[in-house]
């Protein structure tokens, strides 16, 4: 158990979109251990979730990386994004957003959980333990070659649990995975990640990690997880002792994937509905 004397961990998360709000979120829960800082190139949280007119760069040479354009609605239905310990984009008809909603909601999360004070622009850094929340474009042309990490046909490497550099355990990749609902799977990989930082997690050797690296499939597809990101979560949760998500994400997530492909050009206006016994989700559309 951390006290006032036991020496504080500085952990630097880069990155201030949705995973790098939640890596600060679950730091600031334990200050007598971590000392977050969140560092962010743009002049806004949110991260992908930031609209911006702009192309190239912004008004201070800083590259924009944002993939929004001005019309988008998310991919799914906006109760299945919530983040498992901030429950609040309950709009269920229609049940896809806005990216000005989800964006919203970031900016309500970071006010709810009082961490803007950890958010810093353009500083260097220096910390104990990496956290990278920097969205799906996996180029990291700031990492020194000691670090370890190579990047082979889109295919990061290697990480243990798709998470974990295997040479620098303090240092961690969160939100590699795609073909996810994204902020819980965030959630989960920051609590486990904090879990080894803390000791409650014994790293196995680095051979057993090694096999963890292999991808199922092509190199290429290597962080898709479609489906088979319940068993991830779930393994994460095991393995943290962290709450699992309610019932109703998975079958919702299962239930939303066949409707989609059934009514591809309506089902972003239809009604999610979770039955009463908070498990059950079908999908409505008016006719």
């Amino acid at each position: 158990m951390a006290t006032e004397t036991t020496r504080k961990l500085r952990v630097c998360v880069v990155g201030a979109g949705a995973a790098g709000l939640c890596a600060v979120r679950q730091l600031s829960e334990d200050l007598l251990r971590f000392e977050p800082a969140i560092f962010e190139q743009a002049d806004k949280v949110g991260g992908t979730w930031v609209y911006v007119e702009k192309i190239g760069q912004d008004d201070h040479g800083v590259p924009i990386h944002s993939s929004m354009y001005e019309s988008l609605r998310t991919n799914f239905p906006m109760k299945l994004m919530n983040f498992p310990d901030y429950q609040k984009m309950d709009q269920t008809r229609p049940c896809c957003g806005t990216h000005q909603q989800v964006l919203n909601y970031l900016n309500d999360y970071a006010d709810h959980f009082a961490i803007r004070k950890f958010i810093q622009v353009k500083r260097r850094w220096t910390a104990d333990a990496l956290l990278y929340c920097t969205g799906y474009k996996y180029t990291y042309p700031f990492l020194h070659e000691d670090c370890g990490i190579r990047v082979d046909e889109n295919f990061v490497t290697p990480l243990w649990k798709q998470l974990i550099n295997i040479h620098h355990p303090t240092m961690s990749f969160v939100g590699l995975p795609s073909r996810i609902i994204p902020f819980p799977l965030f959630h989960f990989q920051i609590g486990f990640f904090l879990s080894l930082l803390k000791g409650r997690i014994e790293l196995p050797s680095k051979e057993i990690m090694l096999m963890d690296t292999r991808p199922s499939g092509e190199k290429k597809h290597g962080h898709v997880l479609g489906s088979r990101q319940w068993e991830y979560n779930n393994e994460l949760v095991t393995l943290s002792g962290a709450v699992a998500l309610p019932e109703f994400y998975e079958n919702g997530y299962t239930s939303w994937t066949t409707h989609r492909t059934n009514n591809f050009l309506k089902c972003k206006d239809s009604e999610m509905i979770i039955e009463a016994d908070g498990k059950t989700v079908r999908f409505v559309i008016d006719t």
